[in-house]
């Protein structure tokens, strides 16, 4: 049976690993027995540091929309990674640290991607939309 890891790409897992724990100097393990979160445009999976540190590893659906290129998907993900490094490093805006990344499946992994610092907060899946049907949490209507 194939893990669910592997939901919307075949990718090599292990050329993943290797990576971020040569770029961190830890170990570090995926959840095969979990199928990446989805966005619109991407999927995510975690790699879990052994001393508690998660980095995001994101890579573009595929086969979604004939708007959709692999040319442009490339160069888009490569932009997104550019402008994430660009603000690091030039204002004080709080967006994750981009550690590797690829626009093309042409890598030891298999698929473009980035490989990202986990952002600080709470996920908007978590949530409850049903306690406050008109709006966002906090919102109060005028």
């Amino acid at each position: 049976m194939k893990e669910k890891i592997f939901r919307y790409a075949n990718f090599n897992l292990d050329a993943l690993l290797a990576l971020a724990e040569k770029l961190r100097c830890r170990p570090c393990t995926c959840d095969v027995s979990k199928p990446p979160k989805f966005g619109s445009l991407n999927w995510v999976i975690f790699v879990s540091f052994d001393d508690g540190i998660d980095w995001v590893f994101r890579a573009p659906r595929t086969g979604l929309s004939a708007i959709m290129t692999k040319e442009s998907v490339s160069k888009m993900l490569v932009s997104e990674a550019s402008t994430l490094k660009y603000l690091r490093a030039h204002s004080s805006i709080p967006v994750p640290e981009v550690y590797s990344y690829s626009g093309s499946k042409d890598n030891d992994i298999g698929v473009p991607y980035i490989l990202q610092s986990k952002a600080t907060g709470r996920a908007l899946s978590e949530y409850d939309w049903a306690e406050n049907s008109r709006g966002p949490p906090g919102y109060k209507v005028p």
